[in-house]
């Protein structure tokens, strides 16, 4: 018995390791996140502020995008983790 103890006292720990790694990693892309958020409506705002039709348009409409693309990463991301971390404790 005081082996099984052992060796499920050192699962427990590792499993405690990983989640507080992956954790880690969640408060990390959720303030990426949240920063990432900002800059894409400052981006729009920008944008915006172009008129049709013209190149500073164009180009405006071309950062939107590639803002909007590595938003939707980073979102993704963040749900990963967080199923990964609600995974654990099921």
């Amino acid at each position: 018995m005081p082996r099984n103890r052992e060796s499920v006292t050192k699962l427990l720990i590792a499993e405690e390791d990983k989640l507080s790694h992956d954790l880690e990693h969640l408060e990390f892309a959720q303030r990426r996140a949240a920063r990432g958020r900002e800059c894409v409506n400052r981006v729009r705002s920008l944008r915006d502020s172009c008129s049709f039709g013209t190149a500073e348009r164009e180009q405006a409409d071309r950062l939107l995008v590639n803002y909007e693309n590595l938003q939707t990463l980073l979102e993704d991301l963040c749900h990963r983790l967080r199923d990964k971390i609600n995974a654990r404790h099921v």
